[in-house]
């Protein structure tokens, strides 16, 4: 049994061993799409196993067969496709995208009232959005920096708008997932046309979403003592509109953005962002 032990972490740890071998442009698309499919798959089984009120062995057998048949068809077609990492990141970031709006609307206007007949449309909605998607992907040619500034876009764009409607009481709240989707439509169509003029580095967007950050938590502590002092709340939402903004502004001056067709040296940085799972690095 010992042995057995030994030999499993010996050919576990064998990889670990070897040096990193660069993946190509395909590759790593790929292992993009067959990581969040395999996600989805995995999700997909552990509510049909929940819906059909499986034991522990049996759902784990489902969401093992669904997690692995959808990492097998993810990689394939990303294979025959030859899909390009800016293509990957296009469908699996839009079918999220849709996801979240789809649930905000059926929230706002109750389109299926049954919650388990919810959860089934997105993940109906999710599944044909990816293969919406990748038939277009190569018609839209965004490149992976491209991506994500329209996900910046639409991240920070609906959260600054919902922080600048509740800070001049524009609304009254009781349409919040219909005022959420909207806004969220508005920011990726803002972001989607930065990038018909714009296609800065992945560190530019990396820096500009970390300015956003630092900015916002900024003015969130900076309007929690003025609320103290002002007994109100308003003071905290508006510094932290305003505080995103000047941070956003500082990363942007600081670094710049690559116009479409332009080629500049990039800047030595004194630190990099990494996101493992999203790039597909092991």
């Amino acid at each position: 049994m010992r042995r057995a032990l030994l030999l499993a972490l010996a050919l576990l740890l064998a990889p670990l061993s070897r040096p990193a071998r660069a993946l190509s442009d395909e590759q790593r698309a790929q292992v993009e799409l067959a990581t969040w499919a395999t996600l989805y798959g995995v999700g997909l089984g552990v509510w049909t196993s929940l819906e059909l009120d499986l034991r522990p062995r049996p759902a784990a057998w489902v969401s093992l067969i669904l997690g692995g048949g959808a990492f097998y068809g993810a990689w394939k077609a990303a294979e025959h496709a030859q899909f390009d990492q800016g293509e990957a990141h296009f469908i699996v970031s839009g079918s999220l995208w849709m996801a979240f709006n789809l649930g905000l609307l059926e929230a706002e206007y109750r389109l299926i009232d049954d919650g388990e007949a919810l959860i089934w449309s997105l993940f109906g909605a999710t599944a044909l959005t990816a293969g919406g998607l990748s038939l277009i992907s190569e018609e839209a040619a965004l490149t992976p920096p491209q991506v994500m500034t329209i996900n910046s876009a639409g991240l920070w764009g609906t959260v600054e708008l919902l922080l600048f409607g509740a800070t001049f009481h524009l609304g009254s709240g009781k349409h919040l997932p219909r005022d959420v989707f909207l806004l969220n439509t508005l920011s990726l169509i803002g972001g989607y046309a930065l990038t018909r003029r714009y296609d800065p580095t992945e560190d530019q967007i990396n820096y500009v979403n970390l300015g956003a950050f630092l900015g916002m938590a900024t003015g969130a502590l900076l309007g929690t003592m003025t609320a103290v002092v002002s007994d109100a709340w308003e003071p905290i939402t508006g510094l932290m509109f305003v505080g995103a903004i000047i941070g956003v502004a500082m990363a942007v001056d600081a670094e710049g953005f690559d116009r479409v067709g332009e080629q500049t040296k990039t800047k030595n940085k004194p630190f990099e962002m990494v996101m493992p799972l999203w790039q597909g690095q092991f």
